[in-house]
This record gives C-alpha cells, structure tokens and sequence, in this order.
C-alpha cells in the first residue's frame, strides 16, 4: 500500500509482562512518499553520525556526500 517503515521509538506506554516487570511499548513509525522524485536528500555533514547510519539503513546511497565546489 506504499507505507514504508522509516523509524522505531519509544513510547509513553508500559506493559506489565509479569508482576513487577514493567518494559515500555516500542512504537514503529511509518511513512508515505507522495511524491518520491521531489524527496529532498539531507547532506551527510549536516547529519548526526546515528541519523546518517538511519538514514543510510533506510535509504541507501541517497544521502549526498558533497556539497559542491
């Protein structure tokens, strides 16, 4: 249906998996490309060494190294 996993987060919620085990609720997050030629790339500099190892896993090869002259 054209929605793609971009990214797993914690959540608010808590689940008891027994007594006196709580563990949070993990969260997927989704998204859908409407437009995928106008998808803008985020430069790797500009990118936080675990943002660009994401994005890279997500998307691979599309990150742009150089900026230019």
């Amino acid at each position: 249906m054209g929605w793609q996993l971009i990214g797993i987060t914690p959540g608010f919620d808590r689940e008891m998996i027994e007594p006196g085990v709580v563990k949070r609720v993990y969260e997927a997050v989704y998204a859908k490309v409407l437009v995928p030629e106008e998808l803008l790339r985020p430069r790797a500099k500009d990118l936080t060494p675990g943002a660009k190892a994401l994005f890279d896993l997500l998307y691979p090869g599309q990150c742009v190294e150089q900026t230019g002259p």
